[in-house]
């Protein structure tokens, strides 16, 4: 029997280059990360920050849930964290901004409202708060230790707002 396959009929997808590469552990961005190098913990990270924040979450694509794996869990939240931290809010016609604002008000009050479940459900590491006083501007916000089955982890925030979460390993994931 072909490995192709194989691949296929046991749902793993992997591109041509990667067919001899282990299953990984976390995916992000339609690839495989098995993240046990310090590059592909930085490269996961980076990922994750990237469609979480980008276009301030507000997009169907946007990563609203970064499901981690015990065996790089703190190393990439870690990374999540300081890249998280390092966004630059602000106006959307300055090139330097990298997170604008919400698309209005009602947005804008659904988010923080979404911060709020997340300070209960877990544990705020980035963010937390509205940016500035005037504006529709929400910091990007990390919520670390959201369960399964919470409101953090099963809906959709629409924002900038990243639940993670923790499993034993990949199929537990």
């Amino acid at each position: 029997e072909h490995d192709q396959d194989r691949e296929h009929r046991e749902g793993q997808y992997r591109r041509a280059d990667q067919r001899d590469a282990p299953v990984g552990e976390c995916r992000n961005a339609g690839q495989e990360h098995r993240g046990d190098r310090p590059a592909q913990r930085d490269a996961a990270a980076t990922a994750i920050v990237s469609s979480a924040f980008g276009f301030q979450g507000q997009k169907c694509s946007a990563c609203s849930r970064a499901i981690l794996v015990d065996a790089v869990h703190d190393a990439v939240l870690e990374r999540i964290v300081a890249r998280t931290k390092a966004l630059r809010v602000g106006d959307p016609a300055d090139p330097a901004t990298q997170v604008g604002p919400m698309t209005g008000q009602e947005q804008l009050d659904k988010t923080l409202a979404y911060v709020e479940i997340g300070r209960q459900e877990g544990r705020i590491v980035a963010g937390g708060a509205r940016h500035g006083e005037t504006g529709w501007f929400v910091e990007p916000t990390v919520v670390a230790d959201v369960k399964p089955g919470s409101r953090l982890e099963q809906e959709e925030v629409f924002g900038p707002v990243l639940a993670v979460i923790r499993a034993r390993d990949w199929r537990h994931a």
